[in-house]
């Protein structure tokens, strides 16, 4: 009310019980600047003319005390009778749902929520059977349920994070030793290693997208904060209509992992200008209908670009699942996870090389050869202070794994045809030229090792960051689908030193 209030210029009560509730809060001074002169009443404008400059300042703050003082069952009525008793700058001087729903979420300010809103992430039914609950001692980073349940949310948050990492570590190191002690893996080692260094001077670089298909100002809001204000536009309003879907995954998300209090972005490598354009220009939440994957792109379409480590501070509550959490593969369609997964295209090759397994909910696996990866999306989220080791170790685990499991098929088999027809020399190759830059690199071959590295990184996640409470929009750049060439001759006129790292700060994403 408050907030609405604040571009209000009069009042003029038209329900005398509205006009006493309101009345009881007022002093005798105010009663002053009432048109009668006295007692507010229906029919009474308020101020005056002629009332000293802070009195229509001080009739706001009695009218928002009012609603504050009513029983709690009469307020949403109150609120909307002074709602539109008061008169604002518009043709009709009322504000519609519309314009409520603008002027919210400009300015809302929720209390400080971090550790509710990680408390809330860490008790999804998602974790419900994460490997962590073991008795302390049994293995390292395991946690009792009791010692768990007494955890704050951020504490929560950081043990289920902690035992994540611990685990791809453990993984991580088995695997080493065995390609140590095994003359067909061990020089696979170097590359994995390149690659591994590789990928994290990406994601050093790496900037986040918040993309919507709607026009946005002030800030982002997460889902529950939108549905909030949504409920509150229906009840000030008196509107009838149906609320606009808040979010585009918003149930399945929730029915698996409570996300409603996280603004969403997704998290791209530091790449060339081009191949940037191109992933900001990508995510379906630019389309006018997100679930239809023909759908065009939308007339509002925008994205909120920044750098990762500006958004992902200490302070500030953070966590990063690194597929979609309700569906890792992408989708529900078989055909699509097999695409997807198998990382079939011009580097891996048609087939790909792997095979898909199984998908459900929140889960998959897959074979490169004979060996399994399997992936949990309870087991790949991560809080801020890890972010950045998972996801260098996780595409270091994949490779480790792929490359066990594409040796071995391959051994003992007669040589193929072409090298091509390998899955084993497909994936070499692909390595290779994701982390070999050529002596005196042209641009073009600049991108190649671009787009080499990016299929490389795609074939192990598609990472999404989840921010606690509204992000600011000011100072932020807006990417918009239509100014793509704008925009990309816009970040190469930016001084050499914006370019650098920082170069991916300003750019823009999505919902």
């Amino acid at each position: 009310m408050k907030l609405l209030l604040a571009d209000c210029n009069g009042f003029r009560f038209s329900d005398k019980t509205t006009a006493a509730a309101v009345d009881k809060q007022l002093t005798p001074d105010d009663r002053t600047q009432c048109s009668a002169g006295k007692a507010l009443a229906k029919d009474n404008n308020y101020p005056k003319d002629g009332s000293p400059a802070d009195a229509l300042e001080r009739m706001r703050e009695r009218a928002v005390a009012a609603v504050l003082a009513a029983a709690e069952k009469d307020r949403d009525k109150l609120a909307r009778e002074i709602l539109d008793s008061a008169s604002f700058p518009t043709p009709n001087k009322k504000l519609s749902k519309e314009q409520i729903e603008e002027k919210l979420c400009r300015a809302y300010r929720p209390d400080e929520r971090n550790d509710g809103d990680a408390g809330r992430l860490a008790d999804s039914a998602v974790f419900a059977a994460h490997p962590m609950f073991k008795p302390r001692g049994t293995e390292p980073a395991a946690v009792s349920r009791e010692e768990f349940a007494g955890y704050t949310g951020e504490q929560k948050l950081d043990a289920i994070s902690r035992h994540n990492l611990q685990g791809m570590r453990e993984e991580i190191r088995q695997l080493k030793a065995e390609f140590q002690h095994n003359d067909g893996l061990r020089p696979h080692l170097a590359a994995v290693d390149k690659a591994r260094d590789a990928v994290a001077e990406r994601y050093a670089g790496a900037v986040v997208a918040h993309a919507s298909n709607r026009h946005i100002e002030g800030q982002l809001l997460c889902t529950r904060d939108r549905q909030d204000i949504q409920a509150a536009c229906a009840t000030l309003s008196g509107s009838r209509e149906k609320m606009d879907k808040a979010s585009n995954t918003a149930a399945m998300n929730t029915n698996h992992l409570d996300s409603h209090d996280f603004v969403f972005f997704n998290v791209y490598p530091k790449m060339g200008q081009e191949l940037t354009t191109s992933m900001l220009n990508s995510t379906r939440y630019l389309k006018a209908d997100p679930g239809v994957e023909r759908s065009a792109t939308a007339v509002q379409a925008q994205s909120f670009v920044m750098g990762l480590d500006d958004l992902a501070k200490p302070g500030r509550v953070c966590a990063i699942a690194l597929r979609d959490p309700a569906y890792p593969c992408g989708g529900t369609d078989d055909e699509q996870a097999r695409a997807r997964l198998a990382g079939g295209s011009a580097h891996f090759g048609r087939d790909g090389v792997s095979t898909l397994g199984s998908q459900d909910k929140c889960t998959f696996t897959r074979r490169f050869g004979a060996v399994e990866d399997r992936y949990h999306t309870s087991e790949r989220v991560f809080s801020g202070k890890h972010m950045h080791e998972a996801l260098s170790a996780n595409v270091e685990l994949g490779m480790l794994r792929a490359f066990k499991g594409l040796h071995q098929d391959q051994a003992g088999k007669p040589a193929p045809a072409s090298p091509d027809d390998s899955p084993l020399y497909r994936f070499q190759k692909t390595v290779h030229t994701a982390t070999t830059p050529a002596a005196n690199e042209t641009p073009e071959q600049a991108g190649a090792r671009d787009k080499a590295m990016l299929a490389l990184i795609k074939l192990y996640q598609y990472p999404q960051l989840m921010v606690s409470g509204p992000v600011a929009l000011q100072g932020v750049q807006v990417h918009q689908p239509k100014d793509a060439v704008a925009w990309k001759d816009s970040q190469a006129e930016q001084p050499a030193q914006q370019q650098q790292p920082e170069a991916a700060r300003v750019a823009h994403a999505r919902h």
